[in-house]
């Protein structure tokens, strides 16, 4: 075989096991995302056997390609759902460096600052509100949030004071 079209039959085979490895980490963050949104979408109260079951699915994607931002930042966001405080925001900061996307960074900054917020760590939440809003100037969201966190580190100011 001449080398030229060896060379096109290797080349080939590598794109065709890049797609397929593609296909695999797709597959499973396509199920998480069906079972996510239908733990989102039924009720008021998110199901949670669904969410664990979408939080699987994008731990397996993960498993499949470590640095696949899609299923890092999914997997956050079903781990936040299910009231995994500590552990999303784990999951978030971890996916800080893995973009340097400045609308990708901005949500993970601010779904950062809503995990920490529901940690009660109201000073770090601002920070990440702020770092969302360096990275995208008009997220209305960002403000809201970053507004409300403010209030509640004044109020938590003056409660400190009158005690």
């Amino acid at each position: 075989m001449n080398p030229i079209k060896l060379l096109a039959l290797l080349l080939l085979i590598g794109l065709n096991q890049e797609l397929a490895y593609a296909q695999q980490e797709r597959k499973p963050i396509r199920q998480g995302n069906r079972l996510y949104e239908q733990a989102v979408s039924d009720s008021t109260a998110a199901d949670t056997l669904l969410l664990q079951s979408a939080e699987e699915k994008y731990r397996k994607a993960i498993e499949e390609n470590p640095s696949s931002f899609e299923a890092g930042f999914n997997l956050g966001n079903a781990l936040f759902k299910q009231e995994k405080f500590p552990e999303a925001s784990g999951q978030y900061q971890l996916l800080l460096n893995r973009t340097e996307d400045k609308k990708e960074l901005s949500k993970v900054h601010y779904n950062l600052g809503n995990a920490l917020l529901a940690q009660g760590k109201i000073e770090e939440s601002i920070e990440s509100y702020k770092e969302s809003l360096r990275k995208n100037p008009s997220d209305t969201a960002a403000k809201y949030n970053l507004a409300v966190a403010q209030k509640m580190l004044q109020e938590s100011q003056q409660n400190q004071q009158e005690q």
